[in-house]
């Protein structure tokens, strides 16, 4: 009977495995297949065959067959309403029990092209897993995403920047178990084992590795090596030099061309780190070639050892330095970073990090185009100053959360609090009294003495979008109450953690 049993367990797990291929692949041919197009969406995918309309955007063939007889889904930027309309593609649900691939071709070149973005979306999240923004390429281009094992659908969020040149195309997905080098592994450490090393740490790589560590035994044919100079194939040149000073060193994803495969990846240790506050990870990083490899920045617990994925840099970044950043929340447990270097199985793939910074605070930086120097970011300590109103502390409330509700607690009577605004073309304004316009008027704020509240500044009519943020002290409570005043159509609220 256990036999049986056992047997029969694998020959559902098989014909699941099937079921997953038959609902998340296709190459277009026979319409959306099981894919469909998302009901509160701006505009459609569609299908397309051949050249599209649009002479300066879109390909002039399917990536299946190479001919006009194939096809693939498509977005024309004509039919998008503006810059921030967008229209998502949605696989059917599927469950995957242990690591794998999503593979596309995607078509992206015209210079009206918005962005191409991949969600993994399960039941209380909507994860983007991958992005691309902006003309990519005349030619077919090939994107593997790595999707951790759950339930989970697929959804692709494209958008046009322009009404021209913006017609964007994807072709031939799959989904596939990853290979036995993607199989992440995780070794759980003995707490009297873990050193926590004190924040600040910086390290620009020009007199060593700085306490990091690259130990790879999983992976001997990539490791992340240390150099000076240039990153060229042939007579090309990638990268003239590093980030910091043009003439110094930085990392280098190296390669063992005669032993190395597809996804064989280097991993660098950051020391394990404590901190009750916010935690900004930032670096300069070079993906300058069409066939670089991936960049993932993986969270990892000392104690369970399970590593959450924070972030995936891939593809064609450009050939100049990047920067960007990483936020972590505060933890009570130690906690190491990891940054990994995956090969992508073809010449020219050129990985390479610099400058690494990880300070208390809030990043407060955008990832920058190109930079010519070091990173340089602005970290925002939490400034403590007293609250605005006093909470009455119940019995219902943890008392360790009292400090929290008094910190988080504004009724903007003389100023911002601990809270802060980012300056874009619509921006928060504090008020008081009865406010906005003839399409829409704000009650005076009985609930305070002062009658201030925060409005968005929409009054110009040159800004048709965008986006007001108003960011919270640091806090380690998900908890929030707010007064909130809506009548004008189209306008969206979001509370995000």
């Amino acid at each position: 009977m256990p036999s049986f049993i056992f047997i029969l367990s694998i020959c559902l797990l098989e014909v699941f495995s099937e079921r997953i291929k038959a609902t998340i692949d296709c190459n277009f041919d026979n319409d959306l297949c099981e894919w469909r197009n998302k009901a509160d969406s701006c505009f459609n995918w569609t299908i397309g065959n051949g050249k599209t309309g649009d002479k300066t955007s879109g390909p002039i063939a399917d990536h299946t067959t190479g001919s006009s007889n194939g096809s693939y889904a498509l977005i024309y930027g004509r039919r998008s309403h503006n810059s921030s309309c967008s229209a998502v593609i949605q696989s059917p649900s599927f469950y995957v029990t242990e690591n794998s691939i999503l593979s596309f071709w995607y078509h992206m070149n015209g210079n009206g092209i918005g962005s191409l973005n991949v969600y993994l979306v399960s039941k209380h999240t909507r994860q983007r897993i991958w992005q691309k923004t902006g003309r990519q390429s005349p030619d077919w281009l090939l994107a593997n995403i790595p999707v951790s094992p759950g339930a989970s659908k697929i959804e692709m969020e494209a958008t046009a920047k322009y009404h021209f040149g913006s017609d964007l195309a994807v072709d031939d997905i799959t989904l596939r178990k990853a290979p036995p080098s993607l199989q992440r592994t995780t070794t759980t450490l003995s707490p009297t084992t873990i050193q926590i090393a004190a924040l600040p740490i910086n390290c620009n790589f020009e007199d060593g590795l700085c306490g990091f560590r690259t130990y790879n035994s999983n992976f001997s044919s990539a490791s992340w090596t240390r150099k000076n100079g240039t990153e060229s194939l042939g007579k090309f040149t990638f990268l003239h030099g590093d980030n910091t000073t043009g003439s110094g060193s930085y990392l280098s994803l190296a390669i063992d061309n005669n032993r190395a495969l597809i996804a064989d990846r280097a991993s660098l240790y950051i020391p394990a780190i404590r901190s009750q506050k916010m935690v900004c990870l930032t670096f300069a990083y070079s993906l300058p070639s069409h066939t670089s490899g991936v960049i993932q920045i993986f969270q990892t617990g000392t104690t369970t050892g399970n590593a959450t994925l924070m972030k995936q840099l891939s593809g064609y970044h450009g050939l100049y330095w990047k920067s960007t950043f990483v936020q972590f929340l505060p933890s009570f447990e130690p906690m190491k970073i990891v940054i990994e270097g995956y090969y992508s199985g073809e010449p020219g793939c050129v990985v390479t990090l610099d400058d690494i910074h990880l300070v208390e605070g809030i990043c407060d930086v955008q990832e920058s185009k190109r930079t010519t120097r070091a990173v340089t970011t602005t970290f925002r300590p939490t400034t403590k100053t007293s609250p605005a109103i006093v909470f009455n502390k119940t019995s219902s409330c943890p008392s360790e959360y009292f400090g929290l509700l008094n910190e988080l607690s504004c009724d903007f009577t003389s100023n911002l609090c601990n809270y802060t605004t980012i300056n874009s073309p619509i921006h928060w304004q504090r008020k008081k009294g009865a406010g906005g316009n003839w399409i829409a008027r704000i009650p005076e704020r009985k609930n305070t003495l002062s009658g201030y509240y925060l409005t968005l500044n929409i009054s110009t009519y040159a800004v048709r979008h965008g986006e007001g943020i108003l960011k919270t002290p640091e806090n380690k409570s998900n908890l929030s109450m707010f007064w909130n005043f809506r009548t004008v159509a189209r306008k969206q609220f979001r509370y995000q953690s």
